[in-house]
């Protein structure tokens, strides 16, 4: 099992970038997303936990992180070939 713990200030670079800078991103086997619903601005007493929602996205154990992705791609192109369709039906 591979743990990986990054500290280090990240505002400004994409879950891509971080993954970049992996020597194997292919031994990746989750991405925590996280996100602060109050944008910043916590408050002095209050639990400074809360507003906080935490995504944990799971790679399929049988794929490698890059087929994962072009899976996700492949998938993503798909809807949005079916969406533009219904579009031009209108």
């Amino acid at each position: 099992m591979l743990h990986l713990l990054v500290e280090q200030d990240v505002n400004g670079e994409s879950v891509l970038e971080a993954i970049q800078r992996l020597d194997d991103p292919n031994q990746l086997q989750y991405v925590l997303e996280t996100e602060d619903l109050w944008g910043g601005s916590r408050r002095k007493g209050f639990d400074p936990n809360y507003g906080i929602e935490l995504i944990v996205y799971k790679i399929p154990s049988a794929m490698s992180f890059s087929g994962w992705l072009a899976k996700i791609h492949e998938t993503a192109e798909d809807e949005l070939k079916d969406e533009l369709g219904v579009i031009d039906q209108v």
